[in-house]
């Protein structure tokens, strides 16, 4: 009867191009046939180079939605219990009319991937005018996304302009679902605003004679 060695377990990541060669071979020499039996339909197995070539999609692990699942994503959590996903292969080796068989598991670990922002438009406002930022992004593994800003912008992406603020500011986005980030800077231009002169004049009362010469100085400020 031919004989299999395989070991106690194999292990790949989503996305990743991975493969195997069955160890099958008869004692006597004859011709071993191959064949693999639970293996999923985007995988390939070549029965005369005896080689399982697999590249796992980055939805073999999914969420599950749900309320409990979403309750699950909004705490952070759900990702801990979605690590990794066992699949049993059964291997069959056959050469004339005896057969061996024996199984493998094949542990497959989550990838995750970070969020993608879309894209944002640079910014122009004028001093003690109010801004905000509203991003959006698109999480590819469906996880809750939340947005942190850099200063001057507060938590909620807000900023309200004062005068001396004019120049160009480079402020960043960040976009975290928990295990990965993506940031992005942003450019706020933020113009000068013309604002009146000034008039001080030390006093609004003066008392003088007939005849008498009168002179009244103040100061303005632009």
């Amino acid at each position: 009867a031919p004989e299999l060695k395989l070991p106690l377990q194999l292990e790949v990541r989503e996305g990743e191009e991975w493969s195997f060669v069955v160890d099958a071979f008869d004692p006597d020499g004859d011709d071993v046939v191959v064949s693999l039996e639970n293996a999923t339909e985007d995988s390939h197995f070549d029965s005369k180079t005896k080689k399982f070539s697999w590249t796992p999609g980055y939805d073999f692990i999914s969420r599950r939605y749900g309320l409990l699942s979403n309750i699950l994503n909004a705490l952070r959590l759900e990702h801990k219990i979605l690590q990794a996903r066992t699949l049993k292969l059964k291997v069959n080796a056959c050469s004339g009319k005896l057969c061996a068989s024996s199984s493998v598991s094949l542990l497959v670990h989550n990838s995750n991937r970070p969020p993608v922002l879309d894209v944002l438009s640079n910014l122009t406002v004028t001093e003690t005018e109010f801004l905000q930022i509203k991003p959006t992004a698109v999480d590819p593994d469906h996880d809750l996304v939340r947005f942190s800003f850099s200063e001057p912008l507060d938590g909620e992406g807000r900023w309200e302009t004062t005068y001396n603020d004019a120049g160009e500011h480079t402020v960043y986005v960040n976009a975290d679902d928990g295990s990965a980030s993506q940031t992005v800077p942003v450019q706020v231009t933020v113009l000068q605003k013309n604002r009146p002169p000034t008039l001080k004049v030390p006093r609004d009362k003066a008392a003088i004679k007939e005849g008498e010469e009168f002179s009244l100085s103040f100061n303005t400020a632009d």
